[in-house]
C-alpha cells in the first residue's frame, strides 16, 4: 500500500516564535505516530504565492480551457489536490486569516483541477479524505464569527474534502491567562484528535 501523503499550509508568517507554528509541528508529530504519511510544507509568506493580474487570469485561463495543467502555475493546486490530508496551520485576523492565505487559495481553485462544473453545480475534484484548520486567537473567537474557518470548511466542501475541523488555542493574550498552559492544553487533547 503506497504510503499516504500530508499537505501542510504553513501560513504561520508571523516573525517571532509563532504559537500557531508550535499548536501545527505539535499536531503533525502526533498525527505521524499514529499514520504512515509524507508531509509536504508548502509555507505561505511574501514571495511564495501572489495575486493574479489579469493577464496572468487570461492566460491560466486559456491553458484550463486546453485541459492543459502543465504549466508551473498550476504546480500548488497539482499539490493540494493529490494530498491523502491536509493541515492548514494560520493565526486568526481580524475575525479570519492574513490574507496571504486566500491568495494561496486562488491560486489552488481551478477549474479541472481542484474541482470542475457538473450538470448539478460545482463538483470537487480532491483526494483529501480529512482537512485540519489549525489557528491560534489572542483574544476569544466569536463562536458566530470564526469566518477564518468557515472559509476555509466552505472551500473544502466545493473541492470535495469530506471533512474539516477546527483546531485552536484561543484566549492566549488575555490578562491573567497562561499561553503556555492554554497551548499545552490544546496539545493534550490532540491524540484524541
Amino acid at each position: 500500500m503506497a504510503q499516504k501523503k500530508l499537505l501542510f499550509v504553513d501560513c504561520c508568517i508571523s516573525n517571532h516564535a509563532s504559537r500557531t507554528k508550535k499548536l501545527c509541528n505539535d499536531f503533525l508529530m502526533e498525527f505521524k505516530k499514529k499514520n504512515d504519511v509524507i508531509v509536504e510544507t508548502v509555507i505561505i509568506n511574501a514571495g511564495s504565492v501572489s495575486s493574479f493580474t489579469g493577464e496572468q487570469l487570461d492566460r491560466r485561463d486559456g491553458f484550463i480551457a486546453q485541459n492543459d495543467y502543465s504549466n508551473e502555475m498550476f504546480n500548488m493546486a497539482r499539490q493540494f489536490a493529490l494530498a491523502d490530508y491536509i493541515v492548514i496551520g494560520a493565526p486568526y485576523w481580524d475575525l479570519s486569516f492574513p490574507s496571504l492565505l486566500k491568495v494561496y487559495i486562488e491560486n489552488i481553485m481551478v477549474n479541472g483541477l481542484t474541482f470542475c462544473y457538473a450538470e448539478t453545480g460545482m463538483k470537487g475534484l480532491c483526494l483529501a479524505e480529512k482537512l485540519y484548520y489549525i489557528t491560534t486567537a489572542g483574544g476569544y473567537i466569536l463562536q458566530d464569527y470564526n469566518m477564518g474557518y468557515d472559509y476555509i470548511k466552505a472551500i473544502s466542501y466545493v473541492l470535495g474534502i469530506k471533512e474539516a475541523k477546527c483546531i485552536s488555542a484561543e484566549g492566549l493574550d488575555i490578562i491573567g491567562n497562561s499561553p503556555d498552559d492554554i497551548v499545552s492544553k490544546v496539545i493534550s487533547q490532540l491524540g484524541e484528535i
